[in-house]
């Protein structure tokens, strides 16, 4: 009874531990920081197992410390193997007794196996049972750790437990990366939604939820300092569509939003809001930085030729942008943006206009 009260409590384990990596798939903002503390878990979890071990015989017992530095191994990667593994080694060496080298060697093994294992698999997006029933089967190597047992023990603890370790592996490996494999479709299937909640499926820029919400995430020292936003609206986009069609108008599309991303720097920010305008921010940018990359963007745009049979198609944007010294504000920024594109709509097309003066911001007529 106690025997399998203990496995039960085993699988128990596993399966909040399956949870736990579940959880940190969904809310990580340090991956590598959220693998060592699972690994931590992970080694917990040996811990408790080497502290409540299973009699089989007299004399023999086990526990399933291997499979949860295993499966550290395999699941969490480097960042999370090794604290396991670390945690585990240094509860084995404190519980002391005849069997430390065996039992650190095995544990290492273990790991081992775990790594190789994830290796094997890298470019598998879902595990199929038998890669499972694998890992299981590779973990279970662990028993080599046994030769460092003197002659006798070694052939007890190998004839009466390794058939108990081999199948607890096997089951552990087969129930665990069940469970692992559940989460991590779970966590995909929310991450997609999360991303297309704020992504524009054609252009794959951020939409005006996406912009948005970086916005509001922008660090208040960020926030404060300099910066610029810009609006860029393509030149007669509804006469392409009209005449060329909507494919080659969604190929325009792409085309610039490309060149627009490929443009600007790591820290700023392009955003689709819808049809043929496309929203840029400038963060910590000074007022002739904001022009000079608003100029190199409408040169970039101007450059653009969408090959149609044997003619190449001109593409041209007008682009408005305000700035402001002492931060952004999003609305006003947009607003007072709006209306220099407007004004260089007006004065012809194909050029950049900057709104600086507040007192713009009260104009009702915006294009």
């Amino acid at each position: 009874m106690e025997f399998a009260i203990k496995y039960i409590y085993s699988f128990g384990t596993m399966a909040l531990l399956a949870v736990a990596f579940g959880i940190s798939l969904q809310f990580d903002r340090s991956e590598k920081a959220s693998r060592v503390g699972l690994g931590l878990l992970f080694g917990g979890a040996a811990t408790l197992a080497m502290n409540n071990p299973i009699p089989i015989a007299d004399g023999v017992i086990v526990d399933p410390r291997n499979l949860f530095v295993g499966l550290s191994a395999a699941f969490l990667g480097v960042w999370g193997g090794a604290p396991a593994l670390l945690v585990a080694i240094s509860t084995r060496f404190y519980l002391g007794g005849a069997g430390v080298g065996a039992g650190i060697l095995s544990m290492t093994i273990a790991s081992c196996a775990g790594y190789a294992w994830s290796y094997m698999v890298r470019d598998r997006v879902h595990y199929h049972p038998g890669y499972l029933l694998l890992l299981g089967g590779m973990i279970s190597f662990s028993l080599i750790g046994i030769l460092l047992l003197p002659r006798d023990a070694m052939i007890q603890v190998f004839v009466a437990a390794s058939p108990f370790i081999v199948a607890f592996n096997l089951i552990g490996a087969m129930l665990f990366g069940g469970l692992m494999e559940r989460e991590r479709n779970i966590a995909f299937r929310y991450g997609r939604m999360q991303n297309e909640a704020v992504t524009d499926p054609l252009t794959g820029l951020l939409n005006r939820r996406g912009f948005t919400r970086i916005i509001d995430h922008l660090p208040e020292k960020i926030k404060n300092k300099a910066g610029a936003v810009l609006v860029v609206d393509l030149d007669r986009f509804k006469t392409i569509n009209d005449t060329y069609g909507h494919d080659t108008g969604d190929s325009v599309l792409v085309s610039v939003a490309t060149q627009l991303k490929s443009c600007v720097r790591k820290s700023d920010v392009v955003a689709r809001f819808g049809g043929e305008e496309f929203v840029i921010l400038l963060p910590e940018t000074s007022e002739e930085e904001a022009r000079q990359i608003a100029e190199r963007l409408r040169e970039t745009v101007c450059a653009i030729r969408v090959t149609l049979d044997s003619d190449a198609l001109p593409v041209t944007t007008s682009i408005g942008g305000h700035w402001n010294g002492n931060g952004i504000n999003l609305l006003t920024a947009l607003r007072l943006a709006d209306r220099a594109l407007y004004r260089a709509k007006q004065e012809g097309r194909n050029r950049t206009e900057f709104a600086f003066d507040p007192a713009m911001a009260d104009y009702s007529n915006v294009a």
